[in-house]
């Protein structure tokens, strides 16, 4: 099956490709929009680009995701969230039908009512209106019941609208919130929740969601889909030979697995080389691979870096995932008040979702100074740390 296409395209990749001899130049356009390679090379070398760049693309970067993410929200409309829910249902029901997932029933929709929501409209920076004292009265027992157990959420380091909507609950509500954001990927998300189940709530794609798990994670159910994100193929220039076979890298237990057992955009033919780690693509860019006429399937932010660094060229054809909430199913207890607390904080996660999404400048300082998202954020985005 294919995927509707989403209302509104994604323009800000556009900005690639005004310097096609150098992607760093490229990078620096879309950036700041103006074009400074020639200026800073001649003035300060390779040097002074380096330093401009380190300083300026994860904060840019981090700005685009998030509008990025609110663009394509899902959670924020009834109506979006219905037609979220019964598109994701049929992806992953013909997941199932290929063997590709055994743990589909954790799809369930359980809470499949759409919250009443205050709806915050623009604010003054600086100038953050306090939560409705009906908001206040309703959070009151999940208040308290988090100072004695910290709510733990797991939200993948590129969920930028996501972990800002968390901060800005924290801080609006005195929420006891543990926000964990140091997985660039949902694998390593899944991975980490197999582990141990302290986590409450997972930020992240369907996917790995339901293929990556084999412990621990089998016990979350999902809640809602939060919003689509964009995945493309890149493609390194140049011809195959002749008889050669296309070959395409993935990586494993992800939306690109997903995407390539769909057959959904991918070249007829081709074959998958599957990686593990987001560092063993980064790392194969970056020493010039792939081999000429071959792809890689990506998604943003990791697409923006990986075309800064490379000779990459964006393919037109995009293929929609899914990013959704899904919560522990000890929250799904109806004898304990855990239930109830669980259906007040969904309603709190999207009012503050839709405030953010109103206030984008505000989302963005919510990040500003938080230098481990921002370290975690620029690894998913395919740069090393230096």
């Amino acid at each position: 099956m294919t995927r509707k296409k989403r209302e509104f395209r994604d323009d800000s990749l556009e900005g690639f490709g005004s310097f096609a001899g150098d992607a760093l130049g490229r990078a620096l356009d879309f950036a700041v929009g103006v074009p400074l390679l020639g200026v800073l090379f001649k003035h300060g070398g390779r040097a002074a680009i380096d330093k401009l760049f380190s300083q300026l693309s994860t904060e840019t970067l981090v700005k685009e995701k998030i509008a990025h993410d609110f663009r394509l929200s899902d959670i924020h409309a009834a109506a979006k969230l219905r037609y979220a829910r019964a598109d994701t249902a049929k992806i992953l029901k013909e997941l199932e039908d290929n063997h590709q997932a055994a743990a589909v029933t954790r799809m369930l929709d359980i809470s499949a009512t759409f919250p009443n929501i205050l709806v915050v409209n623009r604010f003054a920076p600086g100038n953050v209106p306090a939560p409705d004292l009906q908001m206040i009265d309703l959070a009151r027992d999940l208040i308290t019941y988090s100072r004695s157990n910290p709510i733990v959420v797991n939200a993948e380091s590129i969920e930028a609208a996501a972990n800002a909507t968390w901060r800005s609950l924290k801080n609006r509500y005195g929420l006891n919130i543990n926000l964990v954001s140091d997985d660039e990927n949902g694998r390593d998300q899944m991975w980490r929740v197999d582990e141990s189940d302290e986590t409450d709530f997972i930020i992240t794609a369907d996917a790995p969601f339901v293929l990556a798990p084999q412990k621990k994670g089998l016990e979350y159910i999902r809640l809602d889909p939060l919003h689509r994100e964009e995945q493309v193929l890149l493609r390194k220039p140049g011809q195959k030979p002749r008889n050669a076979t296309t070959q395409i890298h993935v990586f494993e237990y992800s939306s690109a697995f997903e995407q390539f057992a769909l057959k959904e955009k991918i070249p007829p033919g081709s074959e998958p080389v599957y990686h593990r780690f987001t560092d063993d693509v980064v790392d194969l860019v970056i020493d010039g691979g792939p081999l000429p006429g071959d792809y890689i399937i990506s998604w943003k932010p990791l697409t923006d870096g990986l075309m800064a660094q490379s000779d990459l060229q964006l393919m037109p054809d995009v293929y929609e995932i899914t990013i959704s909430i899904s919560a522990h199913k000890r929250w799904f207890c109806t004898h304990n008040g855990m239930w109830n607390r669980l259906q007040t904080l969904r309603q709190l996660f999207v009012e503050e979702w839709v405030l953010s999404k109103n206030n984008q400048d505000y989302a963005v300082s919510l990040l500003a100074d938080e230098s481990d998202f921002k370290n975690s954020f620029r690894r998913g985005s395919g740069f090393k740390l230096t």
